[in-house]
């Protein structure tokens, strides 16, 4: 779950690798902004009140982009921005290595099985 404490300058925190090295993925100014506008629900977290299982805004966010996608005609999920996130960093020269790392996997094989093309 984004902390609002794992915002660093313009990065946010998303995991701890099992290097144990911080990943972190950089923010636009206009999303930290919104991201400072917005109202809060809890003083740590961006997007959860902290009560409650941590999936059920995972579960939300999936039914809520499920019902904009119908609602719009678009076709696919929400793992489309994903793709598009990956598929953007590498289109503007980013490293494999630094594709893989904040989609989480394991080495790059698997970044280019899925996104070198």
């Amino acid at each position: 779950m984004p902390r609002r404490s794992g915002t660093i300058e313009s990065n946010l925190f998303l995991y701890t690798a099992k290097s144990g090295a911080s990943v972190y993925v950089p923010l636009p100014k206009n999303l930290l902004q919104a991201f400072a506008s917005l109202q809060n629900i809890h003083d740590d977290y961006f997007f959860w009140s902290a009560r409650g299982d941590p999936k059920s805004p995972v579960a939300d966010w999936q039914s809520s982009s499920k019902r904009l996608f119908t609602f719009t005609g678009i076709q696919g999920h929400a793992h489309r921005f994903r793709n598009a996130f990956a598929i953007s960093l590498l289109q503007e020269g980013a490293s494999l290595e630094n594709v893989s790392i904040p989609l989480g996997h394991s080495n790059t094989l698997i970044t280019s099985l899925h996104y070198a093309p």
